[in-house]
């Protein structure tokens, strides 16, 4: 296993346990908020995103392949076949469960993992942009910048 596989499995034990306590606490909530968790569809608009994602088995699986692979250059088409779905199908669960698209999702993890590939002294901004999946340092730079606000570089020497 690789570095990024084992740090992308940490990532997935941590907020396991983060969506869990979060699960607990929204139990213990009296009244409408626990009255409103229980009714499927406020559950969907209420909870959403993480928690959202690992109960439903297909976005799990592919949200999975996602932080094991995040190098990889995933295609919708794979991703929907792995969660057992068509590609509008995949799609449109994804956005709804996650309340992103699978490629803004996966654009957001490569770059969540470049900033902490970016803190060591030893990885320059062209590298941490191959090892999260980016062919060229532009498309890393220009990626970086949309979910970030600033270059790689600048980020860097923040940091």
């Amino acid at each position: 296993m690789g570095g990024l596989d084992i740090f992308a499995l940490i990532v997935l034990l941590v907020l396991l346990v983060a969506i869990v306590v979060a699960w607990v606490v929204l139990a213990m909530l009296p009244g409408k908020m626990a009255k409103q968790r229980n009714h499927p569809q406020a559950d969907a608009i209420n909870v959403g995103g993480w928690l959202g994602a690992l109960k439903d088995p297909a976005i799990r699986e592919a949200i999975g392949l996602i932080h094991r692979r995040p190098s990889y250059q995933w295609t919708a088409e794979e991703l929907a076949g792995a969660a057992g779905l068509s590609r509008s199908a995949f799609f449109s669960r994804f956005r709804r469960t996650v309340g992103e698209t699978p490629t803004e999702y996966l654009t957001r993890w490569r770059i969540h993992l470049a900033t902490k590939l970016l803190r060591e002294e030893d990885c320059s901004v062209a590298a941490a942009g191959r090892q999260v999946g980016y062919a060229t340092e532009a498309a890393f730079s220009n990626a970086f910048l949309r979910v970030m606000g600033v270059r790689p570089g600048a980020y860097r020497k923040a940091a």
